[in-house]
C-alpha cells in the first residue's frame, strides 16, 4: 500500500503508493455555520405565521456527522432549534450544528454540496412539520476552478432564495418562500481542522443543537434535492 500518514486528531490521513494513480489524500473538513437567519418567512400556520427550525443534510448524502456526540447524519437529521412565531429570525451558533464530513478526498470536496432546508413546526398532536424551503450551498471557495487548489481554509457566504422544488414562491398565495443567510467556515488540512476545532468548542458551536429524524425518502421526495 506504500507509505502511510496519518494525523488522527485533526482527521486526515494520507496513503502515497508508487503509482500516481495510488495517490489519495483523504480528509474531514469541518464546516462551521455561522450567522443562520431567516427573513421574509411565507405563513405557514392557518393564522398566520411560521415557527421554523433549519435542517441540515449534504448530497451526497449520510456524508457528514456532528462534531459534538460523533453521530452519522441520515439525510436531513441535524437540525436548529424551533424560533416561534419567527418569521424573520436568527438561530445562536450554540444551537447551530457543527459539522463534520465523514472523509472524502480533497480533490471531491469542491462539488459537496451543504443542504439547508426550514420547515415549520407542527404544535399540532400528531401534525406534521410542512417543509418552507431548501437552500443548496457548494462547498467551494467563490471563484474556485478545477484548475487551483483548496485553500486550508476558506468561507463561503450566502444569501438564497428558498426553493421548493424549481419554485421560490408559494403555490396558494404567490408570495416567496423567504431567504436564508449565513457564513460556512470551512477547513481542510490537518493544522487548519485541529485550529477550528479548538476554536469551535471554545466558543460553545453546536453545543445545544439537536437531532430529527424526517426520513430519507420524506426529505427526497419534499425536497427533490438528492
Amino acid at each position: 500500500f506504500g507509505n502511510v500518514s496519518s494525523s488522527l486528531a485533526a482527521g486526515s490521513v494520507s496513503f502515497t503508493g508508487s503509482r500516481a494513480f495510488a495517490s489519495l489524500d483523504v480528509v474531514r473538513p469541518t464546516v462551521r455555520i455561522r450567522g443562520l437567519s431567516a427573513s421574509e418567512l411565507v405563513d405557514m400556520d392557518y393564522t398566520g405565521g411560521c415557527d421554523p427550525y433549519c435542517v441540515v443534510s449534504a448530497n451526497p448524502y449520510e456524508l457528514l456527522y456532528c462534531a459534538a456526540h460523533e453521530h452519522v447524519l441520515k439525510k436531513g437529521e441535524a437540525a436548529a432549534s424551533t424560533v416561534k412565531h419567527g418569521q424573520d429570525c436568527t438561530w445562536p451558533d450554540d444551537e447551530v450544528p457543527l459539522l463534520r464530513l465523514r472523509g472524502v478526498r480533497t480533490a471531491a470536496l469542491p462539488h459537496t454540496t451543504l443542504l439547508l432546508a426550514v420547515l415549520d413546526k407542527d404544535n399540532v398532536i400528531l401534525g406534521k412539520d410542512d417543509p418552507v424551503g431548501v437552500v443548496q450551498v457548494p462547498l467551494r471557495p467563490v471563484g474556485w476552478s478545477q484548475d487551483s487548489d483548496l485553500p486550508p481554509s476558506f468561507e463561503v457566504e450566502f444569501d438564497e432564495p428558498l426553493v421548493q422544488g424549481m419554485a421560490s414562491t408559494d403555490l396558494k398565495s404567490g408570495r416567496p418562500l423567504g431567504r436564508l443567510r449565513g457564513t460556512l467556515s470551512i477547513a481542510t488540512t490537518a493544522e487548519a481542522i485541529e485550529e477550528a476545532l479548538a476554536e469551535a468548542r471554545a466558543d460553545g458551536a453546536g453545543e445545544k443543537a439537536r437531532t430529527v429524524k424526517l426520513g430519507a425518502s420524506a426529505f427526497e421526495r419534499r425536497w427533490r434535492c438528492c
